[in-house]
């Protein structure tokens, strides 16, 4: 529940600057809604498929790569937890 308020915030402002077209914040917008709650990654996919749906290819490709830190924290969690679980048993 903590994390609702920084989300909505944050898909406030992606709104905001998508009806202003300015393209690197909404990128910025969108890579800090990924990392601060799983379902910001909903951004992203409806920022591509915007993208993809009016032919903007490289747009797209480049508002994809704002999902990548996510991913990357994700990764290293997921391995992380890995390591401490092996402690635990």
């Amino acid at each position: 529940m903590l994390c609702d308020g920084p989300l909505v915030a944050l898909f406030a402002a992606f709104v905001l600057y998508c009806e202003e077209e300015r393209w690197s914040r909404v990128w910025v917008l969108a890579m800090l809604a990924a990392l601060t709650r799983e379902t910001g990654m909903l951004l992203t996919a409806a920022l591509v498929t915007d993208r993809l749906w009016r032919r903007d290819w490289r747009r797209a490709v480049w508002f994809a790569a704002s999902g990548i830190p996510a991913a990357a924290w994700y990764a290293r969690l997921q391995c992380f937890c890995r390591m401490v679980r092996q402690y635990l048993w």
